[in-house]
């Protein structure tokens, strides 16, 4: 009987120890090696930095209804209740200084709310305006802070969200790219491009952008099957080269959709061209914005740092931290940082009490079936 109830208690205590590494993960590289800090506990479905506030990030759970933020340039870390929303997403504000410094951007059922620094929530724009399925800040120069590009729900158009005596959606729709309209699914800015978009959609990779006091569209690539984009951050040695974006697809994996102007690097004359990096399949891509040519990609059971030292002709893929991860995102402004919601593959030793936890309860089982 004491037998039994020890090995009772090592299967809770196992099990215990199995899950305790749910949460938000700080990731970064020091000395050399990846650490992995957990650094709040919780269910969390989604993270994003706050620019201008190194170290601080906002994660969302859909489970719990709840937000927090994360803050540790403070002496003791904390984690903050926002509010009880239901958030899906969340989108970092590009102001980097002022008032709204760390804002985030709330997708909630498909509606604009923001977070500010004083962890209130209060709904942006007017609640009969556009319902998201996507939602991008767009690009990083400091003439667009207050703008924002979404995918329409349910006609995959794309419109500007923005500031203008206050929050709302223009009635403009972008345009297109000719031919068969593209069904847009994802999007993301270019780095380096201020007014630059890239969509993927059923049709192709298209790049929609302001240029001549217009706004323009052009296909990119017919190729269907790209799920999720980020941006490039590149050096500028290479001022001739324009770089578009990374794509990840269900077939091709990871690749680099560049256009180059002068044909110097493609040795094919001008256009838009494709590189082949690995054949991972990530969900989700993450750019540290402090170094060129480095992403994070997200993949099932794993992060893997990519990363290219010679102005992206050649690529190296590093996995950095094993697990079931959810969300992905640098932590903006510090080099080899990032933040990581899901969990970790548990050190050896909790792993070992894991496997006990597990075969207690059989033997459990076992017993009571022998009576």
């Amino acid at each position: 009987m004491k037998m039994t109830k020890l090995l009772v208690v090592a299967a809770v205590v196992g099990l215990f120890c199995s899950q305790a590494y749910a949460g938000l993960i700080d990731l970064r590289l020091d000395s050399g090696s990846w650490v992995a800090n957990t650094v709040a506990t919780g269910n969390f479905n989604a993270v994003s930095h706050s620019p201008g506030i190194s170290n601080s990030v906002a994660v969302a759970s859909i489970s719990t209804s709840q937000a927090f933020r994360y803050d540790n340039t403070h002496t003791t870390p904390t984690v903050k209740t926002i509010n009880g929303l239901a958030i899906t997403d969340l989108v970092p504000n590009q102001d980097v200084s002022g008032a709204y410094e760390g804002r985030q951007t709330a997708l909630v059922n498909g509606k604009t709310y923001f977070i500010e620094n004083d962890f209130s929530a209060s709904a942006s724009g007017d609640p009969a305006d556009t319902t998201w399925s996507h939602l991008a800040p767009l690009g990083r120069n400091g003439l667009q802070t207050n703008w924002y590009v979404g995918i329409k729900a349910g006609s995959g158009d794309v419109s500007r969200y923005r500031w203008s005596g206050g929050w709302g959606t223009e009635g403009a729709v972008l345009p297109r790219a000719g031919g068969t309209p593209n069904d847009y699914a994802a999007l993301t800015f270019e780095a380096n491009s201020g007014n630059y978009i890239v969509l993927a959609g059923d049709q192709g990779l298209d790049r929609v952008f302001y240029w001549s006091g217009a706004w323009r569209a052009q296909r990119v690539t017919t190729t269907t099957d790209y799920t999720v984009l980020a941006p490039v951050n590149n050096d500028r040695a290479d001022a001739d080269i324009w770089y578009g974006t990374y794509a990840s697809g269900s077939i091709s994996g990871l690749d680099r959709i560049y256009y180059d102007s002068t044909g110097a690097f493609s040795g094919s004359g001008a256009g838009f061209f494709t590189q082949d990096i690995n054949d991972n399949i990530y969900t989700e891509l993450a750019t540290d914005m402090t170094q060129p040519y480095t992403l994070f990609g997200l993949r099932d059971g794993a992060i893997d740092l990519i990363q290219s030292t010679d102005l992206g002709a050649t690529w190296n893929t590093t996995t950095i931290l094993n697990g079931d991860f959810t969300d992905i995102d640098t932590n903006f402004g510090v080099s080899n940082s990032l933040y990581v919601t899901g969990v970790p593959v548990p050190e050896p030793s909790t792993l070992l009490l894991s496997t006990l936890g597990l075969l207690s309860l059989s033997f459990v089982g076992w017993r009571r079936r022998r009576r």
